[in-house]
């Protein structure tokens, strides 16, 4: 969703050739209007993709090996419109013999480069990841202008395709993974240095996932011991943690959070068919989200995306009988319209329902089954 909630990004499928491409629809009418289409060259997918301004999108490239595969990403990152009159390849190392607009600057890339935040509001600003492929210990970060392509370094850290968490303007306050000798390793960014946070401070995993309202906060992913991974909101130094949701057995997984300022405010675990577990119901998006299972029962809605005044909001809902769909909600009418189906010849009545069961073995070690039953198992008897 475009921050001014007026346009949806939507990455598709050719049926007929198999490419990939990406649409861009007006969404102020009643019925999507198509903008414009981006076609990738062949085999080529557009992975991440973010707006940078309201107007202006930045996509990272991947390469689709076959319908079973996962894309990989290939590092290059292009940008465009929302009327796709203009293009621009902003890293790659075909930087120099692109086809799109402004490539041809002189400069060749030889690294990895990878999108890992941008400015809120969107001013066509976003931060960029690059590992190069002679100092692949190292990843260097880069304010870069997705209109004309002009790059800042920002900082480096001695992490090989490091992640990072920024905050609102895009500055950097994390830095997290595996370095060469594959120790897991974070580091804050505090009065512009990197200070590598210790095990006691991060445990055996942490894994930071926004920043909190409370200043010097963040929200993440943590596990002490090796247990299952818990919801916490911590001091950048891993001190004042608040363990905000955590199972004995099962990691965390979804998380769905408000608008801006993002705040977690349901979770579901790892395992099993979501069901989702409140941890601030008080919250508008929260009494808005309980709306929605309620309205919609055996069906799990997803809060995709906002726009930034919260006013649009972007949403899924899909069960074992239900391929996802994709619906607007103005936050504030409570209007709520259709925009897309994903595989809408697939009959519903025809899906099986699966059930998740959890086992502990003798080692502690809980397995996860699925049991799946067939469409018309409550017309006829069951095996035993």
């Amino acid at each position: 969703l475009s921050p001014d909630g007026h346009y949806l990004s939507v990455q598709m499928e050719d049926q007929k050739t198999g490419d990939h491409e990406l649409a861009i629809y007006d969404i102020q009418p009643a019925t999507p209007k198509l903008t414009s289409v981006l076609r990738m060259p062949r085999r080529q997918v557009p992975m991440n993709v973010v707006w940078s301004s309201p107007t202006e999108l930045v996509i990272e490239k991947g390469e689709s090996d076959g319908s079973l595969d996962r894309p990989k990403y290939l590092g290059e990152i292009i940008s465009t419109d929302i009327l796709g009159r203009h293009s621009r390849y902003l890293y790659g190392y075909e930087r120099d013999r692109s086809r799109y607009v402004g490539a041809s600057s002189g400069q060749i890339d030889r690294g990895w480069g990878r999108v890992v935040g941008v400015h809120h509001p969107g001013d066509g600003h976003f931060t960029m990841a690059v590992t190069e492929w002679d100092r692949r210990d190292h990843t260097d970060l880069y304010d870069v202008d997705s209109l004309s392509g002009r790059r800042r370094l920002l900082d480096g850290v001695d992490i090989g395709q490091a992640k990072f968490l920024t905050d609102d303007a895009g500055e950097p306050i994390f830095a997290y993974g595996p370095d060469q000798n594959y120790t897991y390793r974070v580091y804050t960014r505090q009065q512009a240095q990197w200070r590598l946070l210790d095990h006691s401070q991060t445990g055996v995993g942490l894994e930071p996932l926004a920043p909190s309202p409370r200043p010097g906060h963040i929200y993440a992913r943590y596990s002490a011991n090796g247990e299952p991974l818990a919801l916490v909101d911590q001091a950048f130094d891993g001190s004042d943690r608040t363990v905000l949701a955590r199972h004995p057995y099962i990691d965390i997984g979804a998380i769905e959070w408000t608008a801006r300022p993002r705040q977690p405010f349901a979770e579901s675990l790892a395992a099993g068919v979501p069901s989702p577990h409140y941890l601030q119901p008080e919250l508008r998006d929260a009494q808005l989200y309980r709306q929605l299972v309620t309205l919609y029962p055996g069906l799990h809605p997803h809060f995709i995306d906002f726009s930034e005044d919260g006013r649009q909001l972007l949403f899924s809902l899909q069960g074992d009988r239900q391929p996802p769909v994709y619906l607007l909600l103005n936050t504030e009418t409570g209007k709520t319209h259709l925009l897309f189906s994903s595989l809408p010849r697939v009959a519903s009545k025809q899906m099986a329902e699966r059930r998740s069961r959890a086992f502990m073995l003798s080692d502690r070690l809980v397995v996860e089954a699925i049991l799946t039953l067939p469409a018309d198992y409550h017309r006829r008897p069951l095996p035993t």
